[in-house]
């Protein structure tokens, strides 16, 4: 990468280097006492600077007629944007409620700004880089101290009793799983040296990370993202390959270990695996108690913590599903557009097609987000996941629908 792209892209890599976030581990009093702290400080730079830049590139480096026009999923993502903006003042922790507003709207506007500087492919190759790096960090963790970077699974099995957790950055077994389920279906899509030795290495990396990282949401969303593009001639042998390994497994392991794997030790009949690890729990707490926020919400993201913290759960950062989070956030208006943006990443991946390696790639990819948005939050607050989101979208569409 030369100096001009670099500079041409620096508000992009503000971006990524706010998403390595050191791990806290703290409750949401603590957080309400000290919002700003010292895991998240380089933040308070990063995403200012990357959002002056970002609007820097649009006013001045971009012409208003290049602006790319957004396709409807990016659209009404903003629509859910724009309501939790105007729902603001009803947020229990107003700060609290800015801030993660900030960053989430600053990843889409970031993204936005770099895709009409330097085009959609170059955008989402750069945040695919900064995920591998992420992941690098995971293992280096795993290196520099092995009890915390392979912590003892809660609900431990005989088989697997450890899952991969982000000991230097705050990843945890669910988001490190998903980057590496992500990674391992767009990896054509990342420019490493095309030797195939080497890229099969990577592969093999990204395979191991996903297993120990023990993520089921994952598993699914790499199963879906394959299944969903099975026109594609490239990954049908991918496809081959992995009910190969499928049949292999059910032929040479126990049952009863395949089943303390797959369900973490829980059992077919635990009230947590039906319950979605205590996730359905969570959801139904936040309905039984929305007469207190169904009009205008609880504050974006301090909706979800304030009622986890009546919940005696302050310490989860959020009720883990896409639309509880929104309903808790912004009531029913929130969820309504955030649903209806969903609803049109569908209609997004039909219209797309399969006619290139290329497309079954970026499919794959969004097919993945929209499986862990159910199980885990990932587009109603954040940064990592609202950028990613933004960027394939407009990355899709650009070689769909050329212009």
């Amino acid at each position: 990468m030369n100096t001009t792209t670099f500079r041409k892209t620096l508000p992009l890599w503000l971006l990524i280097g706010s998403f390595i976030v050191l791990s806290s581990g703290e409750d949401y009093s603590t957080i309400e006492e000290k919002p700003f702290r010292l895991t998240v400080a380089h933040k308070l730079v990063l995403l200012p600077l990357a959002s002056f830049l970002g609007i820097y590139s649009l006013l001045i480096t971009c012409k208003y007629k290049s602006w790319p026009k957004p396709a409807k999923p990016v659209c009404l993502y903003v629509l859910y944007l724009l309501i939790n903006i105007v729902f603001l003042p009803f947020s229990q922790n107003i700060g609290y409620s800015a801030w993660k507003l900030f960053e989430t709207t600053t990843s889409v506007l970031v993204v936005y700004a770099m895709v009409c500087t330097v085009g959609a492919r170059r955008t989402l190759t750069i945040l695919l880089m900064g995920i591998l790096a992420m992941i690098c960090f995971v293992w280096l963790g795993v290196l520099l101290s092995p009890s915390k970077g392979l912590m003892l699974d809660k609900y431990a099995n005989h088989y697997i009793p450890f899952n991969l957790h982000g000991y230097l950055i705050g990843l945890n077994s669910n988001s490190i799983g998903l980057l590496s389920a992500v990674l391992l279906f767009s990896f054509p899509l990342i420019p490493l040296r095309q030797n195939i030795s080497l890229r099969n290495l990577w592969k093999l990396g990204l395979f191991i990370t996903l297993f120990l990282a023990q993520s089921r949401t994952a598993w699914i969303a790499l199963g879906f993202g394959y299944f969903g593009t099975i026109a594609d001639r490239t990954h049908r042998h991918t496809i081959f390959v992995f009910l190969l390994m499928g049949i292999m497994l059910m032929a040479l392991v126990p049952p009863d270990a395949l089943l303390s794997v797959a369900t973490r030790g829980k059992g077919l009949d635990s009230a947590l695996t039906h319950s979605l690890s205590g996730r359905t729990d969570l959801w139904s707490y936040a309905v039984e108690n929305s007469d207190r926020f169904w009009k205008c919400g609880l504050g974006f993201a301090a909706g979800s913590r304030s009622l986890l913290e009546t919940y005696g759960m302050g310490e989860t950062a959020s009720l883990h599903g896409d639309l509880a989070d929104a309903f808790t956030g912004s009531g029913f208006l929130g969820a309504a557009a955030l649903l209806a943006c969903m609803a049109s990443v569908l209609l997004f991946l039909v219209r797309a097609g399969n006619d290139s390696n290329y497309i079954s790639c970026s499919k794959g990819f969004l097919i993945a987000l929209m499986i862990r948005s159910f199980t885990g939050t990932t587009l109603a607050f954040g940064n990592l996941y609202p950028a990613l989101f933004t960027s394939i979208v407009f990355e899709l569409d650009a070689v769909t629908n050329p212009r």
